[in-house]
């Protein structure tokens, strides 16, 4: 029997805009991967992407509240929406953690990115995080974790899942695609295609 009342999966991003592989992935984490609860969390507008500054982190977390409206388990937080800490999420994985001290948070990453979880994140009692291979990315988990010693010392707290690949789909491919007036029914959710069009977000007009 599991010590966790419940299992939470963290996925944070910029999400701009959520697509329809974020939606895949949150999908396989409650089904295949049995969590209880699919967490997403924006990016404030002071997060170091260059990308987010055209479009707020307001209509950000709309979208992704849109796109995840009839989806049971999943929810969206907006404790970053309106922070003016840049690098927070050690502080949003803590507060996480106070929030919720008796289930285990997994916090996701692509593999290309493991190596930059804060060393914070992993020395929360109830945290551990979800890597999953990134499209392009060469090294395999192995080689990711001989080539740093953090991740060799917080080991026992890395799930590698190998039964996704992330990076068939790309925010950056959809901007460019709207930008070139190009259509994206296939790339993204309805409502957040609406919200697109509503805003004008991506347009080079």
């Amino acid at each position: 029997m599991s010590k966790w009342q419940s299992r939470i999966f963290v996925f944070g991003g910029s999400f701009n805009p959520i697509h329809n592989d974020h939606i895949k992935l949150a999908l396989t984490a409650r089904d295949k991967w049995k969590f209880d609860r699919i967490i997403f969390i924006p990016n404030g507008d002071n997060y170091r992407k260059k990308s987010l500054s055209a479009t707020p982190a307001k209509i950000r977390f709309e979208m992704v509240q849109a796109a995840i409206a009839d989806m049971s388990q999943m929810e969206v937080s907006d404790v970053e929406v309106n922070d003016s800490v840049a690098m927070r999420t050690p502080i949003t994985m803590r507060e996480l953690h106070q929030e919720n001290p008796h289930s285990q948070l997994a916090l996701f990453r692509g593999l290309d990115a493991l190596h930059r979880v804060h060393r914070q994140c992993f020395q929360l009692a109830n945290m551990v995080v979800i890597a999953v291979p990134r499209k392009g990315f060469e090294l395999s988990f192995a080689e990711m974790i001989a080539r740093h010693s953090k991740l060799q010392q917080f080991n026992e707290r890395i799930i590698y899942k190998d039964d996704i690949v992330c990076g068939d789909l790309s925010s950056t491919q959809i901007r460019q695609a709207v930008a070139e007036g190009q259509s994206i029914d296939d790339m993204v959710p309805s409502a957040v295609q609406d919200i697109i069009k509503r805003e004008g977000l991506y347009s080079k007009t």
